[in-house]
């Protein structure tokens, strides 16, 4: 099923503002009006960048980075359902705050779901 229903969120005091429906579906994400990040899910990558997109934060094909077969992004292009979308842009949130709190961290420092509590 693929969800043509997307629109702007706010998770977390993050500002996802939708750029793109799908392939990619892409989202600028601001704190306190600065866009403070870039989110794109394409090829079955989702990922999350510096703003310009230059510097890759964290991606669903790091080797650090195994979800349960539940879990795992169902489309190449788009999130399948809201509940998909939101259960990947909550994480992307605490990634963004990770790397905006302390600009040297990596994802490798962090166990492989940054301590959200999957099993």
């Amino acid at each position: 099923m693929f969800d043509t229903g997307q629109q702007d969120c706010t998770i977390d005091g993050l500002f996802f503002k939708l750029t793109c429906h799908a392939f990619p579906e892409s989202y600028d994400v601001f704190y306190n009006d600065k866009q403070v990040a870039y989110v794109r899910l394409r090829h079955g990558e989702l990922k999350v960048t510096n703003p310009d997109n230059t510097e890759i934060w964290w991606n669903t094909h790091d080797t650090d980075c195994h979800f349960p077969p539940d879990k795992q992004l169902k489309n190449e292009g788009l999130f399948d359902d809201e509940n998909e979308r939101l259960f990947y842009l909550t994480i992307i949130a605490k990634v963004i705050y990770k790397k905006l709190n302390n600009p040297n961290w990596q994802v490798w420092q962090e166990n492989h779901f940054l301590n959200i509590g999957i099993d």
